[in-house]
């Protein structure tokens, strides 16, 4: 943001509302000048943070993006679409990359189950990604916990509260002291998620202070180490 744009907000001070207009009113401007320089893929992030997901879609799979465009069919219910995404993006995945790998294949599973047909094998699927999740004693705690954060995003999309707590939770774990923002930024999610426990709400809420004065902490001591 320039200097001169942070005065004249300073001068006006939008409400949140009418920032939020505004947001999307220059992603609107910026995708039109976007698409009419060929910027393909900057165009479809425009569409996007307009809001204009179909348009976004459409461009993404133009360039072959299938990383962003098979959620976006899937978040837009465009469950016989979305799976070929899915595939698509699968075929693009290394073998070694497996955070990527368990969120393509939970998304077509979640597509598969939507759709209700033939829900066997996709409980099949489901099971072996699981078991892949779990099986987390030689990896990274990061790679560990973005694994789990995955479980817990598809308990969001199939509304499983069980894998929502199971996911989140475990991510939490896994993140620990070592990666606090990560940590804060997934408890933030699952407060979010949270619908009618509020003992647990509550339990997450005093972590996430005292999570956030931790990172506050640390933050002023390498300031202070720095400026010595």
């Amino acid at each position: 943001m320039t200097k001169r744009l942070q005065t004249l907000l300073d001068i006006v001070k939008p409400t949140p509302e009418e920032m939020a207009i505004l947001c999307k009113e220059v992603a609107r401007r910026a995708a039109v000048l976007f698409e009419e320089c060929g910027q393909l893929e900057e165009t479809a992030e425009c569409w996007v943070e307009h809001g204009k997901r179909d348009r976004a879609t459409e461009l993404y799979l133009e360039k072959n993006r299938f990383a962003e465009a098979a959620p976006i069919l899937l978040e837009l219910k465009e469950y016989r679409k979305a799976p070929d995404g899915y595939r698509r993006w699968l075929d693009h995945i290394a073998d070694s990359d497996i955070i990527n790998r368990i969120k393509a294949e939970l998304g077509e599973i979640a597509c598969l189950k939507y759709l209700d047909e033939d829900l066997e094998p996709a409980r099949k699927r489901f099971l072996k990604i699981r078991d892949l999740i779990e099986a987390d004693q030689e990896r990274q705690p990061f790679i560990s916990a973005r694994c789990w954060e995955t479980l817990g995003d598809y308990g969001v999309i199939m509304n499983r509260s069980d894998l929502i707590h199971y996911g989140y939770e475990t991510a939490l774990s896994c993140y620990g002291d070592e990666y606090p923002e990560e940590r804060l930024r997934v408890a933030r999610i699952l407060l979010n998620v949270l619908k009618v426990n509020r003992l647990f709400r509550k339990e997450i809420e005093d972590l996430i202070v005292k999570w956030k004065d931790t990172e506050l902490t640390t933050a002023r001591r390498i300031t202070n180490s720095i400026s010595q």
